[in-house]
């Protein structure tokens, strides 16, 4: 009996310690397609674009299917109902600072991008940034 106990025990200490705490942001963590952005210039449905967010991280990237994506890594600040993403630097060459027109190039209009979210859930997310709605779908 005493052995199982000890054997029972151990088996829930390791498993426990298995548990991953990466996903500290619930809804808002994995990968996101970007499907519409509707402005004051009307409605946009641009192609391959990819938010990504972890942790503190997050990930913006274009998606080509002949060449290389574009992908560049940045700061994530989050809380309940607003999302700052800033100091995009190129993947896997962080000495590369993103452009503003590269940046441009993902529907980010500043060097640090403030978005209100208006709805977080398992499989949709839409941010608020001034005149322009951004609808995402969870990928």
């Amino acid at each position: 009996m005493k052995r199982i106990i000890t054997s029972l025990t151990i088996a829930v200490v390791l498993l426990s310690s298995c548990v991953d705490n990466v996903y500290i942001n619930g809804d808002l963590d994995g990968m996101w397609r970007v499907s519409r952005i509707e402005g004051l210039a009307g409605t946009a449905y641009p192609e391959d674009i990819y938010y990504s967010y972890q942790s503190h991280m997050c990930q913006i990237g274009k998606y080509f299917n002949d060449r290389n994506p574009i992908l560049y890594l940045g700061n994530l600040y989050y809380n309940n109902d607003t999302i700052i993403m800033s100091d995009f630097r190129k993947y896997l060459e962080e000495d590369i600072i993103c452009s503003q027109e590269h940046l441009n190039m993902f529907h980010i209009y500043s060097d640090s991008a403030v978005f209100k979210i208006e709805k977080l859930d398992d499989n949709v997310l839409v941010l608020n940034k001034g005149n322009m709605k951004y609808f995402l779908d969870k990928w």
